[in-house]
């Protein structure tokens, strides 16, 4: 249940007071949260210069109102677990922007608990937020971050050592810019139903596709840097991919990509000018599915039958 603002104050001794009732402040310090940190309705969080909360296993943060967590480079805040993980972070319709800057947040893991089953292990729904300078580690769960149906801006922020994808934005719009993706068990950014710009970022040793747009999503790529991934830019599913002055190394099988997995959707597109490859021959460049569009420096590249299916495993 819900607390009270006056049950949330008892329950937890780290939250204060502040200015008005639409948020609680966390007290500066390293502080270990009893079971999960729910806030009141409609009462946000802020926490300020080397904030620390640490979460129990399974544990989370959970709000429907905005998380003002204004760290610096130097004091970050922290969100971590007690000891190996926690669950994560669940803001849901929250009307106002969550600002996030310099956070950390690591080993979370989502939620699976009485039937309730939240992939991210930071999920923002129906809640808009911008975030810079954020860092997101080790994270267990099936997204790193998930934001749906929401606006966001991301910039200068990392994600690292994810299980399975980093980045899952469903049916949102926003960009993502200057920012590093390495060390991804899934997909980089992984993109359903949104309108997304990717500038200016590095991804590296990403275990499936850098960037994958699927079920009518727009998306565009620009001054990037995609290597050492099964497939650099992946657009399916009636989506529409633009990729623009940006380098991709090493696929394991293609560099850009344009096929439909969902059949109920159909056809989907890329162009792409201004690519360099490295270390890629003729055969890992492209991959077409007949009746997609695939226009390399203005060329259309010809399509040919694919085994959809085999692409993703048994």
């Amino acid at each position: 249940a819900r607390p009270t603002l006056e049950e949330a104050l008892r329950r937890y001794p780290f939250l204060e007071r502040g200015p008005d009732t639409t948020a609680l402040v966390v007290r500066p310090g390293d502080w270990s949260v009893q079971g999960d940190l729910v806030l009141p309705a409609g009462c946000g969080l802020v926490a300020g210069l080397g904030t620390t909360l640490r979460f129990e296993e399974g544990a989370i943060l959970f709000g429907d109102a905005p998380l003002r967590l204004e760290g610096s480079a130097d004091a970050p805040v922290r969100l971590l677990p007690r000891k190996d993980r926690w669950g994560g972070v669940i803001v849901l319709h929250a009307e106002a922007p969550s600002f996030w800057h310099h956070v950390l947040v690591s080993a979370t893991t989502g939620i699976t608990r009485g039937g309730w089953l939240v992939s991210g292990g930071t999920t923002f729904e129906r809640s808009p937020v911008r975030m810079s300078d954020c860092t997101f580690l080790h994270s267990r769960a099936e997204d790193t971050l998930n934001i749906v149906r929401s606006r966001f801006a991301i910039t200068r922020t990392e994600f690292g050592w994810s299980a399975s994808d980093a980045l899952d934005v469903d049916f949102g719009e926003g960009e993502v810019g200057r920012s590093s993706f390495h060390d991804i068990g899934g997909d980089g950014i992984d993109l359903s139903g949104s309108r997304v710009t990717v500038e200016a970022v590095r991804m590296q040793r990403i275990a499936d596709k850098a960037v994958t747009a699927g079920e009518i999503t727009r998306v565009t790529v620009r001054h990037s840097l995609l290597a050492e991934s099964n497939f650099g830019v992946v657009s399916k599913d009636l989506s529409q991919a633009e990729v623009i002055d940006t380098e991709i190394v090493h696929p394991r099988i293609a560099a850009l990509a344009a096929y439909v997995k969902k059949p109920t959707y159909g056809p989907a597109t890329l162009t792409a000018d201004g690519i360099r490859f490295v270390e890629t021959d003729e055969a890992h460049r492209t991959l077409v599915q007949a009746g997609c569009t695939l226009r390399l420096e203005g060329e259309r590249i010809p399509g040919r039958a694919i085994d959809v299916g085999a692409l993703y495993g048994p």
